[in-house]
């Protein structure tokens, strides 16, 4: 094969193969973590009014927008434990004392990352009371913006 074919061999192989190669080396932004929305919403702008958590969140374009979830949509209180409901919770009824923290958790200190903490004082069934607490970064996550329930 003379050089000026292979040449073109080469230069169509490129023209074909390079677009293809480009598409893979573009940045595309990342996807909400399942859970996690911490890492991309500012605690400091992070409030629990009665059932309702409000935080500001990051968007697709870097905006931070306020923005909430109805928890008692999605928490139960199952025998004095706080526990996640894909069918309504209204884990208020039977708690009292409610309340939201956040802190660095995880038992390696070289990765910890920041978490959220609901916590209650919640009857039992039996005429006691617990208390008890769930991790909401756990399973709420920002979907561009917005806080989510992952089911």
């Amino acid at each position: 094969m003379s050089t000026l074919k292979k040449s073109k061999l080469i230069l169509k192989t490129v023209t074909i193969l390079f677009p293809m190669f480009l598409g893979t080396c573009i940045v595309q932004p990342k996807p909400a973590l399942a859970g996690n929305y911490i890492a991309t919403c500012n605690d400091a702008y992070e409030s629990l009014i009665g059932t309702i958590l409000r935080s500001r969140c990051t968007n697709k374009n870097g905006e931070r927008v306020y923005s909430t979830i109805n928890l008692s949509d999605i928490i139960v209180n199952r025998n004095g434990n706080l526990s996640w409901s894909n069918s309504g919770g209204n884990f208020q009824s039977t708690c009292s004392s409610i309340s939201l923290k956040t802190r660095t958790g995880g038992p390696n200190t070289l990765f910890r990352k920041r978490i959220a903490i609901l916590s209650a004082h919640c009857g039992d069934g039996r005429g006691g009371y617990k208390n008890t607490s769930i991790n909401l970064s756990d399973r709420i996550s920002n979907q561009n913006g917005v806080l989510a329930f992952d089911r």
